[in-house]
């Protein structure tokens, strides 16, 4: 269980461009930046508050000195040297960043004040999300925590019912498209189905007596049930259709061959040496 609470912190009017966009977006400009921080926390302190806002003073003028009437530039700016010159100059007020924009301004909103309130609390408290805005309808979040979203062919599957342990297993020998192919399944015997093979009694075989001697008409029957065997019992044991491979004599279809019953008396059994 863990608790929360926001706090609106502006952060003020500052300038920037997008040095690698083909629109407009290139240009030098600026905008009234305001920012709204999560604070998370297992335990409330004696007050009963996540954070106590009036505690926040140091983290508004951090974050107000970086962006109010500043202009910010991205360290691979092509033109950072000149920025440099007119801040020289005292033209603008500048800082560089290792990127700009609202997502990155983000970014560095999260880090400043994570790191300030885990130091005021005593790692009791930490920033669970930042968002921060441009304008009324542009803005952009950051938090540190992976997120991973599975969409599903079928939205009826709960992400629970997915096999994780199974995908990561698949992940690991390449990419994998859907998750709900790992979904988890349960043995027919835990639902209990009737015709689950581990519900059902063991059948123990009763031995019967035991069988003697094969006599001549089961050996016949045998030799009948051989492949390519004539299944016609008026036919010769082990007839079959075709000539014999190497005399290519019909009227004997294993001549050259081990064909047929080693019996003596079978006109088809080979000849022993």
């Amino acid at each position: 269980m863990s608790f929360n609470s926001t706090k609106i912190i502006e952060l003020g009017s500052c300038a920037f461009r997008q040095p690698k966009a083909k629109s407009h977006c290139r240009f030098l400009h600026g905008y009234r930046l305001q920012s709204k921080l999560w604070f998370g926390a297992n335990k409330l302190d004696e007050n009963n508050w996540v954070v106590d806002f009036g505690s926040l003073k140091g983290l508004k003028e951090k974050l107000e000195n970086q962006f109010d009437h500043t202009t910010c530039i991205d360290k691979d700016d092509p033109y950072l040297e000149k920025f440099k010159e007119l801040d020289s100059l005292g033209v603008i007020d500048l800082r560089v960043m290792s990127g700009v924009g609202i997502e990155k301004t983000a970014q560095y909103v999260f880090d400043i004040a994570d790191s300030f309130i885990k130091a005021a609390t005593e790692d009791r408290c930490w920033v669970e999300k930042v968002e921060v805005w441009e304008h009324d309808k542009n803005s952009a979040t950051y938090t540190n925590r992976l997120v991973q979203k599975t969409i599903f062919a079928n939205d009826d599957v709960p992400l629970d019912a997915v096999d994780w342990d199974a995908y990561r297993e698949a992940e690991a020998c390449g990419p994998q498209q859907d998750p709900k192919d790992f979904i988890k399944s349960t043995p027919l015997h835990e639902l209990g189905e009737s015709n689950d093979p581990i519900d059902q009694p063991k059948v123990v075989k009763e031995s019967g007596p035991a069988e003697g001697p094969k006599t001549q008409a089961d050996h016949e029957e045998e030799q009948r049930n051989l492949p390519g065997a004539a299944r016609d019992k008026n036919k010769p044991i082990g007839a079959r259709v075709g000539a014999g491979p190497k005399s290519n004599n019909p009227a004997d279809p294993f001549a050259g061959t081990s064909w047929g019953a080693d019996i003596k008396g079978d006109p088809y059994a080979p000849k022993r040496g």
